[in-house]
């Protein structure tokens, strides 16, 4: 760090504290934070910035800073449907059956003014990023941009099935605008390429996706082995994850769930470097054991994420670690 008085040019703003957690482990440590919109540019010692004074310090004095958690996989827009995913509701197929009926009566100024009340929840879960999937993805941009949250938005894609399988052309162009926008970036606020899922998402949709993430150099961020819908539609195809793996090789990818992935595949989308968005609550709710356990023994990564409100009212990323802790028992518990 630079004892000097003079303060690193590129920060417009510093954040002190005397009680900083910098990494897992460590001793909370005296440390000042030079910030540009949403990147770190400088570090230096507090007393150096507070002797400067710069404009925009924010001192914190004793106040621990650390942090913010990471939600993997959200959708903020459903924020009103707390308490929707009801037993009776769950006999069913809740994707199709329950949301897909409600979502396609929602607007774009729906989606805003939702998603912002989903950030503002995060926010007070200590969730400073989000990993979004949703319609009228700009709408989403926005609602996060208003708030203050970072993210990464993925316009919700799919052209055979689901609430808008008309408006493939308008999220394309909104992923391209949201990753092209400097006002976003500056943000924080950056995008990536959602298909919704296998079931949903035609090869035509799939090459024109892989292209595209390759040609401008986004993420893929979709379902994957969701539903026992997914599945038996997958089947006819060739299976979910050869047929997602085929088309997306080579690209980066977050496959949100993988509930009825085998250990082969799961085996293949490692090697090819996936993440999996794992949601523990969601699927203790539903029974159906996420993969969370073989997809770590395989050598994967993944990111804990919360799904909707109809499985975690709260958007806290905290309310489910416990079930990640948990996944010896219940596996155990879920096995045969």
């Amino acid at each position: 760090m630079d004892g000097s008085t003079r303060l690193d040019p590129l920060a417009t703003k510093w954040l002190v504290s005397d009680r900083v957690l910098v990494e897992a482990g460590r001793e909370l440590e005296p440390l000042a934070i030079g910030v540009d919109g949403s990147e770190i540019v400088a570090l230096s010692e507090p007393e150096t910035v507070r002797r400067a004074a710069p404009d925009g310090l924010l001192d914190f004095g004793s106040r621990p800073l650390a942090p913010t958690f990471v939600n993997g996989h959200v959708h903020l827009a459903m924020a009103p449907l707390r308490g929707i995913a009801s037993v009776q509701h769950r006999l069913g197929d809740l994707v199709a059956d329950v949301f897909f009926q409600i979502e396609r009566h929602l607007t774009e100024a729906d989606v805003f003014v939702f998603s912002k009340l989903g950030a503002y929840e995060s926010l007070l879960a200590g969730v400073g990023e989000v990993w979004d999937h949703y319609y009228f993805g700009e709408a989403v941009a926005r609602a996060l941009l208003e708030v203050g949250l970072t993210g990464v938005v993925a316009p919700t894609l799919q052209d055979e099935g689901g609430p808008f399988s008309d408006r493939v052309d308008e999220e394309f162009a909104a992923a391209i605008c949201i990753h092209e926008n400097p006002r976003y970036g500056r943000a924080g606020i950056r995008a990536a390429l959602g298909p919704h899922a296998t079931d949903t998402v035609s090869d035509r949709l799939f090459r024109r996706v892989a292209d595209t993430a390759s040609s401008v150099r986004l993420p893929v961020h979709l379902h994957l082995a969701q539903s026992e819908h997914e599945m038996e539609v997958g089947q006819r195809r060739g299976g979910v994850a050869q047929r997602a793996l085929g088309f997306l090789q080579g690209c980066s990818v977050l496959a949100a769930h993988g509930l009825y992935l085998s250990r082969k595949e799961i085996e293949a989308l490692v090697e090819a470097q996936w993440v999996l968005g794992f949601c523990p609550l969601s699927q203790v709710q539903f029974g159906t054991l996420g993969p969370a356990r073989p997809w770590l023994e395989a050598g994967g990564a993944l990111t804990i994420g919360t799904d909707c409100v109809a499985s975690n009212d709260a958007l806290s990323v905290q309310r489910e670690l416990p079930w990640l802790g948990a996944q010896n028992s219940l596996w155990a518990g879920f096995s045969e």
